[in-house]
């Protein structure tokens, strides 16, 4: 696990993507194997009580672990004590919709058009309590690893 290397991580998410403008505030998780990062979780757009949360990833490669996965999570709901966390993905990218869905995230609205190809955002979120219900998760179990 990469935790807070934002050269790093930014960087394998950039060239992932072609772009690398995350905000002025953002942070990043990285998860390797024999030394190749497979996969980078970046937040940024942090607010009260919310966080936007990005997963950039290598393609057919085995990197959603649960140490990964839980890592993800622990951070805004666990390091940052935020009640929420946000998602946007491209409406055209049913992977990555599909494997929100499975982790919990709700389908909360669509951005038409937001995309430079014309592809609109499906804005997702799942609150603190439903991770904690949908994975049997709670804070006291986690915050010796947090």
């Amino acid at each position: 696990m990469i935790c807070f290397d934002r050269q790093r991580c930014f960087g394998f998410a950039a060239e992932m993507l072609g772009h690398a403008n995350w905000g002025e505030w953002a942070q990043a998780i990285g998860y390797e194997r024999n030394g190749e990062l497979l996969a980078v979780v970046i937040y940024n757009n942090l607010a009260d009580l919310n966080i936007s949360m990005h997963v950039v990833a290598k393609t057919g490669r085995r990197w959603c672990v649960p140490e990964f996965v839980s890592a993800a999570f622990r951070y805004p709901f666990v390091q940052l004590r935020l009640n929420r966390v946000t998602a946007y993905v491209p409406s055209k990218n049913e992977a990555a919709l599909k494997l929100d869905k499975h982790l919990g995230f709700i389908e909360e609205g669509r951005i038409r058009e937001a995309l430079d190809d014309g592809d609109d955002l499906i804005v997702l979120g799942i609150l603190k309590r439903e991770w904690e219900t949908l994975h049997g998760w709670q804070e006291s179990q986690s915050s010796a690893a947090a």
